[in-house]
C-alpha cells in the first residue's frame, strides 16, 4: 500500500490457497468508485479511482496442466469440471476429463490413489479409486466437428474461475512461468514417472518433442498463438485466433465460427433461414435412413454425414415423399449422421424420404435472433420473416448469401394494414 494522503496505490495478491468457487472472486478487475474493505483486523477501505490493471503474476486463473496419467474410479456422484483441481488424502490433481469409470489427471502430487475418494474443488464431485494411477502422457482433444488428436499440456485460459483470457495474456502468462529463475512446477513424465521441472529448465512436453527453449508452450505473432508441440488451449475468451501443434507434430486448425443474424425483430416473430438451390428452398440435403426411423424415436438418422456448419441445435423437418407432408422437430445436438431429438418423431420414415435443417427456424424473443455455426463453405440461403398480430407485417424474404463473414439481415417491417 503507497498511501498519499488522499490518494494512494493498492497492489494486492491473488490468494491461490482458495479453492472451488471461493478462488472466483479473485479473479476480477475493480471498477472506478468501487469500494475496497479489508477483511478482518486493522480494517481499511479505498476507493478505486480507475479500472484496475492486472500484472501477469495474476494470471494465475490460467490452469497449466502436464497429462500425467488415468485411474479407474467407482460411481461419480455430480459431475466433474474440466480443469478444476481435485483433491484426495495426501495429495492433488488437476481434473482433465471424467467418463463412466475412469479419470484423467494432470499434476499429480501422489499417483497412489486406490481406494481414496476424489473431490472436485468447484464441482464438488465425487468418486472414489479402484487402482492407482496408470501413467499416460496425452489424451486426445479435438475442435468442434473435427477428428481428436493427441495433446500433452492441456491449459485452462481461466473461463473456470472467471471470464476465460486472451491467447495474448496466454501467451504473457507462458513467458512468465518460464522465465529465468521460475519455480513453476512442470509436471512432465519421463520413461512412465512423473517428473517435475521448474519453468526456466523446461522446453518440451515429451522427449523425443521437437523443443522450443525461447517459447517451450508456444508463440504468439500477429495476433496469432501458435502452440508448441503437445499444446491445447481451451477457456479462453471469444474471437481468438490460433493453430495447435499435436503430439505427433502436426498442425491443427479450428473451423471458423460465424454468426448468422436477424435484425429489427420483434418478440413473436417467426424468422426462418434456409438453404437454398437455385433459389428455391434444399428440402432434399438429407434422406431418412431406410430403416432407423420406420417406428417413432427420439432420434433422427440420415443416410449423408451431417455438414459441420449445421447448426449443435435447432429443428430439422422431416418431409414425407412423395405426400410432401412435412414434420418440424427441434434437436437437442447431432453426431455423425444422427440428430438427437427433443421429442419423438411420427414415425414411419423410409429411404425416399428427406429432411433439412434451416440455420435458423424459430420465434424471436428480442430485437434480433441469431445463430453461431462453423463455416465450410458459402451458402445460399432465402431470409423470411412473418408476424400475424396486432403489429403484423407485410411477409419479409429475401435471398443472401453466409459468407466466412457471417451473415446479418434486418427485417424491412411495413405494416400489413389489412391484417387486424
Amino acid at each position: 500500500m503507497q498511501d498519499d494522503g488522499t490518494t494512494g496505490k493498492l497492489v494486492l495478491q491473488v490468494d491461490t490457497t482458495q479453492t472451488g468457487e471461493n478462488r472466483d472472486p479473485y479473479y476480477k478487475t475493480f471498477q472506478d468508485n468501487e469500494t475496497i474493505s479489508e477483511v478482518g483486523a486493522p480494517t481499511g477501505e479505498a476507493t478505486a479511482d480507475g479500472a484496475s490493471t492486472t500484472l501477469v503474476s495474476g494470471f494465475s486463473d490460467i490452469t497449466i496442466a502436464f497429462v500425467n496419467g488415468t485411474v479407474a474410479v467407482g460411481t461419480i456422484t455430480g459431475t466433474y469440471t474440466p480443469g478444476e483441481r481435485v483433491t484426495y488424502t495426501g495429495g492433488e490433481a488437476i481434473l482433465l476429463k471424467a467418463v463412466t469409470g475412469t479419470l484423467t489427471l494432470g499434476n499429480v502430487t501422489n499417483t497412489a490413489l486406490n481406494t481414496k475418494v476424489i473431490t472436485g474443488d468447484i464441482s464438488g464431485a465425487t468418486c472414489t479409486a479402484s487402482a492407482d494411477l496408470t501413467s499416460a502422457y496425452t489424451m486426445t482433444k479435438a475442435f468442434e466437428q473435427q477428428s481428436a488428436y493427441p495433446y500433452a499440456v492441456i491449459v485452462n485460459a481461466g473461463n473456470i474461475y472467471a471470464a476465460g483470457r486472451t491467447l495474448a495474456q496466454v501467451y504473457e502468462y507462458f513467458k512468465y512461468v518460464c522465465q529465468a529463475g521460475s519455480g513453476f512446477d512442470m509436471y512432465t513424465v519421463v520413461s512412465a514417472v512423473i517428473t517435475i521441472l521448474d519453468g526456466e529448465e523446461y522446453i518440451i512436453a515429451y522427449s523425443g518433442y521437437v523443443p522450443s527453449k525461447a517459447a517451450p508452450l508456444g508463440t504468439f505473432a500477429g495476433g496469432k498463438y501458435s502452440g508448441a508441440q503437445g499444446v491445447w488451449i481451451e477457456g479462453m475468451a471469444s474471437g481468438q485466433s490460433y493453430t495447435f501443434k499435436d503430439s505427433n507434430g502436426v498442425l491443427r486448425d479450428p473451423y471458423v465460427s460465424i454468426t448468422i443474424a436477424i435484425t429489427n425483430t420483434l418478440s413473436g416473430d417467426r424468422v426462418s433461414v434456409f438453404r437454398t438451390v437455385a433459389g428455391e428452398i434444399n428440402k432434399a440435403i438429407y434422406t431418412s435412413h431406410a430403416t432407423a426411423n420406420d417406428t417413432a424415436g427420439t432420434t433422427f438418422t440420415v443416410q449423408e454425414a451431417i455438414a459441420v456448419d449445421t447448426p449443435a441445435s435447432g429443428a430439422i423437418r422431416l418431409r414425407k415423399v412423395p405426400s410432401l407432408v412435412e414434420e418440424r422437430i427441434t434437436y437437442s445436438s447431432w453426431s455423425g449422421s444422427v440428430f438427437t431429438l427433443t421429442a419423438s418423431h411420427s414415425g414411419g420414415y423410409d429411404g425416399d424420404d428427406t429432411a433439412y435443417v434451416p440455420f435458423i427456424d424459430a420465434e424471436a424473443t428480442a430485437t434480433s435472433i441469431e445463430k453461431v455455426v462453423l463455416y465450410t463453405a458459402d451458402r445460399a440461403v432465402l431470409v423470411r420473416a412473418r408476424r400475424k398480430a396486432a403489429t403484423a407485417i407485410l411477409p419479409f424474404e429475401t435471398s443472401a448469401t453466409v459468407t466466412t463473414a457471417g451473415l446479418t439481415i434486418s427485417v424491412i417491417r411495413t405494416v400489413d394494414a389489412i391484417v387486424t
